[in-house]
């Protein structure tokens, strides 16, 4: 089992909330939500800012589904960075995935626009969609 995953969805083209992220420490069972926009600044190396505690069992449950369904290639990717379509392209936002194993980081972008994926990365783009929009 990964240390931690972050998930969400970002937005580059938008006003107000544009990019929130949620982390789930799997051995502490905790969640945690990013509402800053500090996506943005993180891809440059600036730290998320997870100030927001969640501690309804529903939404830890749906963040355990996330990590529970994160296909096999994701967990044991090699690839530091990885891209799955076209995220945030033509105004149509991307979701985000960091998965921390074994001390290592690895990021994936995925289209949101999931009617263009294929194979294992569509079933999982679409549970991992669903569940942000019951987050």
């Amino acid at each position: 089992k990964p240390d931690y995953i972050i998930f969400g969805v970002f937005c580059g083209e938008c006003d107000g909330e544009c990019a929130t992220m949620y982390k789930l420490d799997v051995p502490n069972n905790t969640l945690v939500a990013d509402h800053t926009d500090s996506y943005w600044e993180y891809k440059n190396g600036t730290p998320m800012k997870f100030e927001t505690t969640i501690q309804g069992k529903s939404a830890t449950l749906l963040a355990r589904q996330v990590l529970d369904s994160i296909p096999s290639f994701i967990m044991d990717s090699t690839e530091t960075t990885q891209r799955f379509g076209c995220p945030d392209c033509k105004d149509g936002c991307g979701m985000f995935l960091e998965v921390k194993k074994d001390n290592k980081v690895r990021q994936f972008y995925i289209d949101y626009q999931t009617g263009k994926l294929t194979g294992e990365i569509k079933i999982f783009a679409d549970h991992l969609k669903k569940i942000i929009s019951q987050m």
